[in-house]
């Protein structure tokens, strides 16, 4: 009997502890899952959208995209509930407004195209046709041609003139002049119309603005210095090239570039006054206007003592007992004067001028005119020579003498002559204009 009730006993007992034990593991397990259960819901409200009170919306932010980067916009909740709509026509609108501006800058692009194409090859500046009566300036960048800003003209490459009314004078020396030679007969002349000459003898930093380049043998003398080493049809060319660029019409017939090139008086005129256009001055125009009214070997009304005087010429004029330079490549002239070493051109109107304005009209270099070079016909005051022109020579007329002539090549009556096709570094030109 007690064995039995040892027995119940035991079973009792190992019952309820094995259900326990069961009972407590089952708990565990669902505890564990619980767990599980907090961590993923946790990640998972990581990953969600925050409220409207925490960030803006998408729409907000593509809104807010919208404004000007340079301004501080406070935007409130009315702001960010802008439509996708809203904000792909304030796009649309910025897209437009890009466009619009792409359109006026190809049209700008455009019109300068048109400026640039009416531009040549060989100047600076032209006569446009769509732009009437104005002037265009190609970039200096342009052409290789253009090397440095001193090259750079800001206004249009024509130089000072000085307006001379008509007027009679008697051309030439006479008998006992210190220097005079056989050709130079005095004559009268009678000039019936209005003309302008340069102030200044050509430069070369003109001559290169409208030809496109320099063959000066003083190119180191600079822009301001007169251009030299140019024949008689570079002259007349450059004369012509100007002439297109201010709109008038040129007076010579030009064929070929540069120290090629050939030029003559068009058909159509038979004295170069005819024409409206630059020109060179006729050897009647160039003397009366470095006279300026006196009959003196030079226009400061001296008279020289001696063929070599400077005391008389110096003032006025740069010949071979001042010219001094200081520049490379200078001509070696050690033995002209005394302190001499190195001579050339000069930089223009550094001497004194004529009653008529004019500089350098003597030395510095000599000056290409329109006439070939013949002995002078006669004239006197009852009988003019009414607007004298010669044509038809080789050899054309050189006046004024240079910085390597003697003082006697530097009177205003003395003459010398080249070939239309010859150049040389004493002789340059300045230009004539019929008013």
């Amino acid at each position: 009997m007690k064995f039995k009730i040892f027995i119940s006993v035991f079973i009792f007992l190992f019952l309820v502890l094995t259900i326990g034990y069961f009972t407590e593991k089952t708990a565990g397990d669902e505890s564990g899952s619980a767990e599980s259960d907090i961590d993923e819901d946790d990640d998972v409200e990581e990953n969600e959208p925050k409220s409207d009170e925490q960030i803006p919306s998408e729409k907000s932010a593509v809104a807010a995209s919208v404004v000007d980067s340079h301004e501080v916009v406070e935007t409130s909740d009315s702001d960010a509930k802008l439509t996708v709509l809203d904000v792909k026509q304030m796009s649309d609108s910025d897209s437009q407004k890009s466009a619009d501006s792409d359109v006026e800058t190809a049209d700008s692009d455009q019109d300068s195209a048109a400026e640039v194409a009416c531009l040549p090859e060989d100047t600076r500046y032209v006569q446009c046709d769509h732009v009437a009566g104005k002037l265009q300036k190609q970039s200096c960048n342009d052409k290789k041609v253009w090397e440095d800003d001193n090259d750079c003209f800001e206004k249009p490459p024509v130089a000072e003139m000085v307006s001379l009314s008509s007027g009679s004078f008697w051309m030439g020396s006479t008998t006992t002049e210190t220097g005079r030679k056989e050709d130079e007969v005095r004559h009268f002349v009678q000039l019936s119309q209005g003309y302008a000459l340069g102030k200044y003898e050509v430069t070369q930093g003109l001559f290169k603005a409208v030809l496109g380049y320099n063959s000066s043998h003083f190119s180191q003398c600079g822009n301001e210095c007169p251009v030299e080493n140019i024949s008689y049809n570079e002259a007349l060319h450059y004369a012509n090239e100007l002439s297109k660029i201010v709109g008038n019409t040129p007076c010579f017939d030009c064929h070929g570039k540069g120290a090629s090139v050939v030029c003559t008086l068009k058909e159509e005129y038979n004295h170069p006054s005819e024409c409206s256009g630059y020109r060179l001055p006729t050897e009647a125009e160039w003397e009366f206007a470095v006279r300026a009214g006196t009959t003196t070997p030079l226009y400061n009304k001296r008279v020289l003592a001696t063929a070599s005087d400077s005391s008389s010429v110096s003032p006025i004029a740069w010949f071979m007992n001042n010219s001094s330079v200081s520049y490379d490549g200078g001509y070696d002239c050690h033995e002209w004067f005394d302190g001499a070493e190195k001579c050339g051109t000069q930089p223009h109107g550094k001497k004194v001028a004529n009653d008529f304005d004019l500089y350098d009209m003597l030395g510095n270099v000599g000056e290409w005119t329109m006439d070939s070079y013949q002995k002078y016909a006669d004239g006197t005051e009852d009988e003019p020579l009414v607007n004298p022109f010669v044509h038809g020579s080789s050899l054309h007329t050189v006046r004024g003498g240079s910085w390597a002539d003697l003082a006697t090549s530097c009177r205003s009556a003395a003459r010398s002559n080249l070939s239309a096709s010859s150049k040389n570094n004493k002789v340059g030109f300045r230009l004539a204009k019929t008013e």
